[in-house]
C-alpha cells in the first residue's frame, strides 16, 4: 500500500524537473538571409512521347499512297441508264494527266476529273450491253491499277407477257387484254384510272374501251363491248417509256383470234314437256338473224311445225313459239345447222341437234281388281293406275 503511494508522488516530481530543464536551455537565433534577386521562372514545354515521335518520323518518311476507290456509280448490280455518267470517287485527289480509262468494246464519251471524283459521260452506247472498263489512276506519283470493272448498260423496255398470248385462238369474246413490261412504267401509288397515264395499246380492228394500270408495270385494257367472234385481232404496243426514260426498241405486236359461235343450250328437255312450252336456243355470241333462222329446223313427229321466231339478249337467244300446242306424246326435234352465222359473219363451230317429248294424255294402264276378275270381295277397293 505504501509502495503504491510512493510511486504516485514521484511521477509529478519528474514531470516538474523536465519542464525546468526545457526552460533553462539557451535559444540560438537562426540567421536571416539578405534579399537577393530571384531568377525568372522557366515555363515547361510539352515534349512528344517516344511513340508520337516514332509516328511523326514514319509519316515524314512514308511514301505517298496509291488512291483507293470509295464509291462507284452505277453500283454493283445496277445498270447504266441513258444519259447517266459513270462516276468514280477516290479517297484522295487524283492526277488528271495520269488517269486512263479503256472500254471494251469501245465506248466514246467525255471525261471529267474534279479533285477526287472522276466522271465519264458516254456519248452513246449499245442497249443491254456488258462493257469491260480498265482503270488506272495516280496521286502524287503513286498509281493504282489497272482495275477491272464490268458496266452493264440498261436495255430497252420490253414486253414480257401478254394475255391473250401471241397466236392464241378460240379466245372468248368477253375478254380483256393484258400487257406486262420488264420495268416500272408508272410511279408506285399512281391512280390506276388516271387518264393522263400512258395508254400504249392499239387494236385492229379498232375496239372502244378503257385501260388501267394494275401496278407499275402491268396494263389491262377492257373493251366496252364484247369482241367480235371469229375475228383475228392484231394488238400493237407503242409510244411507251419506263420511269428511267427507256422505250421499246420497236413497236411490239401480237395477234389472237376470238372463238367462233356455238349453240350453248336448247330447252326444254325431258319426256314430260307441257304442250304449251316454247323452244329456246341460246348462242354463245350475238347471231345474224337471217342466216340463223334459215339454219333452224323444228319438227314434230318428223313434220315441220309452224310458229313464230323472236330474238332477245342482244341476238343471243332465239325463241320459237308454235302456233298450236304440241301434240300429246309427240316427239319434237330441234336442229340448228352449222351454216348459222354470228353478227360478223363467222359460222357455227358445229351444228346442234336436240329432242324432247310432250307429256301424253292420261290413260289407265292397270286396275285392281283386274279386268274380268271374279270372286271379288264386295268391300274390296277399286284402284286405277
Amino acid at each position: 500500500m505504501n509502495r503504491r503511494y510512493n510511486h504516485l508522488i514521484l511521477v509529478p516530481f519528474f514531470v516538474l524537473v523536465l519542464l525546468l530543464a526545457g526552460c533553462s536551455r539557451t535559444q540560438t537565433p537562426s540567421p536571416v538571409p539578405s534579399p537577393t534577386s530571384q531568377p525568372s521562372p522557366t515555363v515547361a514545354r510539352p515534349t512528344a512521347t517516344p511513340t508520337e515521335e516514332a509516328a511523326i518520323a514514319v509519316e515524314a518518311t512514308m511514301p505517298p499512297q496509291a488512291p483507293q476507290i470509295l464509291a462507284m456509280r452505277p453500283a454493283r448490280g445496277e445498270e447504266l441508264a441513258p444519259e447517266q455518267a459513270i462516276e468514280i470517287i477516290f479517297d484522295r485527289p487524283v492526277d488528271a494527266d495520269s488517269l486512263t480509262m479503256q472500254f471494251e468494246p469501245e465506248l466514246p464519251g467525255t471525261l471529267q476529273v474534279n479533285d477526287n471524283t472522276v466522271r465519264y459521260l458516254p456519248a452513246t452506247y449499245q442497249r443491254g450491253k456488258r462493257y469491260l472498263l480498265q482503270l488506272s489512276a495516280a496521286s502524287q506519283g503513286r498509281s493504282t491499277g489497272p482495275l477491272r470493272f464490268h458496266i452493264q448498260t440498261q436495255g430497252y423496255l420490253q414486253v414480257t407477257a401478254t394475255t391473250p398470248t401471241d397466236g392464241a385462238s378460240g379466245i372468248a369474246i368477253e375478254t380483256s387484254i393484258t400487257v406486262a413490261f420488264n420495268r416500272p412504267v408508272v410511279p408506285l401509288g399512281a391512280d390506276a384510272d388516271d387518264p393522263t397515264l400512258p395508254q400504249p395499246l392499239q387494236l385492229d380492228p379498232a375496239v372502244s374501251g378503257h385501260g388501267r394500270w394494275l401496278n407499275t408495270s402491268i396494263y389491262i385494257f377492257q373493251p366496252d363491248q364484247p369482241l367480235l367472234g371469229g375475228v383475228r385481232y392484231t394488238a400493237t404496243v407503242t409510244d411507251i417509256f419506263d420511269l428511267s426514260g427507256s422505250t421499246l426498241a420497236e413497236p411490239y405486236r401480237f395477234s389472237f383470234q376470238t372463238a367462233r359461235p356455238v349453240v350453248s343450250r336448247v330447252a326444254p328437255q325431258g319426256l314430260q314437256v307441257s304442250p304449251t312450252t316454247a323452244i329456246t336456243i341460246t348462242f354463245s355470241q350475238p347471231m345474224d338473224p337471217l342466216s340463223t333462222e334459215a339454219a333452224v329446223r323444228i319438227t314434230q313427229e318428223k313434220q315441220p311445225v309452224a310458229g313464230e321466231l323472236t330474238w332477245s339478249d342482244n341476238g343471243r337467244l332465239l325463241v320459237f313459239q308454235p302456233q298450236s300446242p304440241w301434240k300429246r306424246g309427240a316427239q319434237v326435234r330441234v336442229a340448228v345447222d352449222a351454216s348459222a352465222r354470228n353478227a360478223t359473219g363467222s359460222s357455227l363451230v358445229k351444228g346442234r341437234s336436240h329432242s324432247f317429248r310432250i307429256v301424253p294424255l292420261p290413260e289407265v294402264i292397270a286396275t285392281n281388281p283386274n279386268d274380268g276378275a271374279s270372286n271379288v270381295e264386295i268391300n274390296a277397293p277399286v284402284l286405277f293406275r
